[in-house]
Formats: structure tokens, sequence, C-alpha cells
């Protein structure tokens, strides 16, 4: 039976996969994934001590001026990530010459 046919759940969330193209050597595929996976985090917290000693904890988030406060905008769009140049030993890649994007159905938990 199909998760979208039972009554009141949602249509199926669908997953944007990437998977290198044939011929792409794997240290240029794991390059572009290592850039993608970098440029599409949030900005790691830096932990910081205590003021007092039992006090609360602290951390430092340092963000390029301009970002919005709501994290969910700060993610940079797939055009724009797959739009530039990755440097690989070879010379610069295109990650869309080298990676093939799908559509695929989520599978629910």
């Amino acid at each position: 039976m199909r998760q979208h046919w039972i009554t009141g759940w949602d249509a199926p969330a669908v997953h944007l996969v990437l998977r290198p193209r044939a011929g792409t050597p794997p240290d240029e595929a794991a390059a572009i994934a290592g850039r993608l996976r970098r440029e599409s985090l949030p900005p790691p917290a830096l932990k910081l001590p205590a003021t007092l000693p039992g006090g609360p904890e602290r951390s430092l988030t340092v963000v390029p001026t301009g970002t919005p406060e709501d994290a969910d905008l700060t993610i940079p769009q797939l055009a724009d990530l797959l739009s530039r140049p990755v440097s690989v030993a070879k010379g610069p890649s295109a990650p869309p010459a080298a990676l093939s994007l799908s559509e695929e159905p989520s599978t629910r938990g």
C-alpha cells in the first residue's frame, strides 16, 4: 500500500539525490561532496567557558554580514551550490558535469 493513499497523510516528500556520473574519478566526487557538505551546513558554534563556575554554558557563532537571523533562510539554494566550480587535482571541476541529480521519494521512519 502506498503511504500517500492513507487518509490524513500528506503527499510523500521528495529527496534530491546527487550521484557521480560514469567516469567521474572518486577523488573528484569526494572533493565535490565535501564542499557541498561544508557549504550547506549552518556555521559551527564555538563552546565558551562559563562566566562563573557552575554557570550556564555559552557559545559563539560567527556569521557573515547580511546573513538572515532565521537559520532556515541561510541554507544556500542547490542551483547556487552547483554553479560554483570546485578545485580538484586536475583543476576546476563543474559539479553538474561530474554529478547527476535525481528526485527520489523519501521513506517515512
